[in-house]
C-alpha cells in the first residue's frame, strides 16, 4: 500500500475541517490530479481521510506508479515551465493557480511523509525580450558620423549590413573616418536581438576591426584565406557568392 498527501493552507493557518476549500473547487482539483498521474491502468486511488487539523488530503493506493508519478509531477511543478508539462498536468497546475490566486499554497507529501513539494505558485516559461549575438560583417563603410549636429551620438554604416551601428567608443570614430567608402573593413559587433521574432533590434560597435584593403578580388579572396566553398552552393552570381564569403560570419 501506499500513502501520498496534500496539504493545502495559508500563510495564517485559516483552513480547518470546518473552514476548508469549497467542494466545487476541491473536485476539479482531485479529478484533475488523478489524471495527471494516473498511468493508463485506471488503477483506484482513494481519498482515504482529510484531517481537518492542516487541512491534508491522505491518498491510498496500491498502485506503485501512481505513488511514483505523484512525487514527480510535483516536482517537475516545481521547476518545469508551464509550458513544458503535458496536457493532463497543465490541467491539474491551472486548478492549483486557483487555489493560488485565493491566497493559499500547498505541500505534498510522499508515503514516507517527507515533503517533496512547497508551490506557492505555477512557474511560466521565462522567455527574455531579446538577447545579443555577436557578428563579424565584412565590408565598406558607406556612412559614418551623427544623425544630427545635436546629437552626440554617432553611427558607422557597413554596406553589406542593413542597419546603422552605433558607434560605442568615440576614439573609434576617428579610426573610421580616413576608410569612408576607400577600404574594405571586418568589423565585429554586437547585435541586440528580439526573442520572438529573431529580428535585429539595433547593433553597436566592438572595438574589434581589421582594415582588409584596397585590393583586387582576387586579392581580398587570398587574404580571407581558407574558404568552405561548400557556402557557395546554389549561388548564380558574383554577388551571391560575395554575399555567402563576406556575409555575416
Amino acid at each position: 500500500m501506499y500513502n501520498f498527501s496534500l496539504q493545502i493552507d495559508d500563510d495564517k493557518q485559516r483552513l480547518n475541517a470546518n473552514e476548508g476549500i469549497s467542494l466545487d473547487l476541491l473536485s476539479d482539483l482531485l479529478k484533475s490530479l488523478y489524471k495527471a498521474i494516473d498511468d493508463g491502468s485506471k488503477a483506484n486511488c482513494t481519498l482515504s481521510n482529510i484531517r481537518g487539523n492542516c487541512y491534508a488530503l491522505d491518498f491510498t493506493t496500491y498502485n506503485e506508479n501512481l505513488s511514483n508519478n505523484f512525487i514527480q509531477l510535483h516536482k517537475d511543478l516545481n521547476e518545469i515551465p508551464f509550458d513544458y508539462l503535458e496536457k493532463n498536468e497543465q490541467v491539474y497546475a491551472n486548478n492549483l493557480r486557483i487555489l493560488f490566486k485565493n491566497g493559499f499554497y500547498i505541500n505534498a507529501y510522499d508515503t514516507n511523509k517527507n515533503k517533496i513539494a512547497h508551490l506557492t505558485n505555477i512557474v511560466d516559461e521565462d522567455i527574455p525580450e531579446f538577447y545579443y549575438v555577436y557578428k563579424t560583417v565584412y565590408g565598406y563603410i558607406s556612412k559614418l558620423g551623427s544623425d544630427s549636429l545635436k546629437s552626440n551620438k554617432s553611427y558607422v554604416k557597413i554596406d553589406t549590413y542593413p542597419k546603422s551601428i552605433l558607434i560605442k567608443d568615440p576614439t573609434l570614430d576617428l579610426k573610421l573616418k580616413p576608410l569612408y567608402k576607400t577600404d574594405r573593413i571586418a568589423m565585429k559587433i554586437k547585435i541586440k536581438k528580439n526573442a520572438k521574432t529573431g529580428n535585429d533590434i539595433y547593433a553597436e560597435t566592438t572595438n574589434n576591426f581589421r582594415v582588409l584593403g584596397k585590393g583586387s578580388l582576387i586579392d581580398n579572396l587570398k587574404e580571407q584565406g581558407y574558404i568552405n566553398l561548400e557556402i557557395t552552393k546554389g549561388s548564380k552570381t558574383i554577388d551571391d557568392i560575395l554575399k555567402s564569403i563576406y556575409g555575416y560570419q
